[in-house]
């Protein structure tokens, strides 16, 4: 599952009626969180040695599917840097950021299978495992 924030969800309707012009980000900077994000874009990244939010641009991206819900998952798999040391954890969810280090996170996913990040462990999402979507489930 997939949410997006209170902010983007405002921006995209904005750009969608010609309030303002909106330019999508050339890449997404992916992260691992330890807990649900927020629709205010709040979220709790994990934390060790060797990690860093990983860069997808807009063209490793599938094609979106025409389904109910809409969705669009990522065409490369995504690969962190292998835990060498620190507190590693349960990724249990993901987010999308605009930066490789702060920025804004523009949507959040749960992971269906959490990622145990221990030493020694390099995580990632294989091809299709980061699903965006937009409509209703039924």
């Amino acid at each position: 599952m997939t949410d997006w924030t209170d902010a983007e969800e405002a921006a995209v309707l904005e750009w969608y009626f010609g309030n303002v012009a909106k330019t999508p980000p050339a890449s997404l900077w992916i992260s691992l969180c330890t807990a649900p994000g927020s629709d205010t874009g709040t979220f709790t990244e994990i934390a060790y040695t060797g990690y860093a939010r990983e860069q997808i641009s807009a063209a490793e991206w599938a094609s979106a599917q025409n389904t109910d819900p809409t969705t669009i998952a990522n065409a490369v798999a995504v690969t962190f840097g292998q835990m060498t040391a620190g507190a590693g954890g349960s990724a249990t969810h993901w987010g999308a950021h605009t930066l490789v280090s702060g920025g804004t996170m523009l949507f959040h996913g749960t992971i269906v299978t959490p990622l145990n990040v221990t030493v020694g462990v390099q995580p990632e999402f294989g091809i299709g495992a980061l699903v965006a979507r937009l409509g209703d489930l039924t």
